[in-house]
C-alpha cells in the first residue's frame, strides 16, 4: 500500500501527527501505508503508470488549488475513484494544503518556534485570514521581515516537530489540530 504525497512536509506533518495520536491512544497512520514523495499531482498519473505493474495499491493526498480541477481529474483516473483525497475536504476550504488543516495557531505557533522568532517578528494568528491557505500567508509575513530573519522554509516547521515532539504537542491547538488529523488519517486507513 503506497500513499503518495505531494512534498516533505505533507510526509513529515502525517508521520509525526499518526506517531503523536498513537501516544495518546487514538488512531495512527496503518503500519501497511509506504509513504512516497511524488511531487504534486501532476505527477501522481506517472507514479500510478510506474506502480501500477508492480501490483501496488496506490492511494494519493494531494492539495488542491484555483486551476487543478482537469489534474486532479487525471490523478483520479489513473488510481481510481475514491483513492486521491484532498486536503480541502479536512481543511473546510475550497483551496488548501496540509497546513490549513491544523488549528491556525497550532501552525502560527509552531513556526515561531521553528524560527525563533521573538515577539517583534511572530507571526500572529490574530492576523490569519482563514479564507486564503495559511502558509501564503505566512510567506508574505516573512518577506517584510528584516534580512536578519531566515527567508521562510515551508518544510522547516515541519522537521521541527521531530526534534522538539514534547514541546510541539503543548503548542496552542494541537488538540484541534491532531483531531483533524486522526479524520484525515483514519480516511485513509479506510483504503487499505
Amino acid at each position: 500500500h503506497t500513499l503518495l504525497v505531494e512534498g516533505p512536509s505533507d510526509l513529515a506533518y502525517l508521520k509525526w501527527f499518526s506517531g503523536q495520536l498513537k501516544l495518546l491512544g487514538r488512531t495512527g497512520l496503518d503500519y501497511r501505508w509506504t509513504l512516497c514523495i511524488c511531487g504534486g499531482v501532476d505527477k501522481v498519473p506517472p507514479f500510478a503508470s510506474l506502480f501500477a505493474a508492480n501490483g501496488l495499491r496506490l492511494a494519493a493526498l494531494v492539495d488542491v488549488a484555483p486551476g487543478i480541477k482537469q489534474r486532479l481529474q487525471n490523478a483520479t483516473k489513473a488510481l481510481g475513484e475514491g483513492r486521491v483525497l484532498t486536503t480541502e475536504a479536512y481543511a473546510g476550504r475550497a483551496d488548501a494544503d496540509i497546513e490549513d488543516i491544523f488549528d491556525p495557531a497550532f501552525y502560527c505557533a509552531l513556526v515561531n518556534k521553528a524560527y525563533d522568532l521573538g515577539p517583534a517578528h511572530k507571526c500572529d494568528v490574530a492576523a490569519i485570514d482563514p479564507k486564503e491557505r495559511i502558509v501564503k500567508q505566512i510567506e508574505a509575513h516573512f518577506n517584510v521581515l528584516p534580512a536578519s530573519v531566515a527567508t521562510f522554509d515551508h518544510y522547516k516547521p515541519a522537521g521541527w516537530l521531530f526534534d522538539h515532539p514534547d514541546e510541539a504537542a503543548k503548542l496552542d491547538g494541537f488538540d484541534t489540530s491532531a483531531d483533524a488529523m486522526e479524520k484525515l488519517i483514519k480516511a485513509l486507513n479506510q483504503l487499505v
